[in-house]
């Protein structure tokens, strides 16, 4: 509460928590939330969840990136689309 009274973004790193516990977006009070699958979810590698609400939404702008559909990682970077 004290963060968005300063207009600040919450933004939550949740990787370890879901599949392993309940989330709840709305009453962590993020703005962002973003997770990574592969642990309790089992899903593949790469795979991962993000969370934008609706009153930040206008404030984000996408990263494109033109390598494909391959994990990024800082060996490939990212060039300009």
């Amino acid at each position: 509460a004290m963060a968005h009274e300063h207009g600040i973004v919450v933004v939550v790193d949740g990787a370890q928590a879901p599949g392993g516990i309940a989330v709840n977006v709305t009453d962590l009070g993020c703005d962002i939330y973003a997770a990574s699958c592969h642990k309790w979810m089992l899903a593949p590698k790469g795979n991962g969840v993000v969370f934008v609400s609706s009153d930040v939404q206008s404030k984000i702008n996408a990263t494109f990136f033109d390598e494909g559909f391959r994990v990024y990682t800082g060996a490939t970077g990212t060039r300009p689309a």
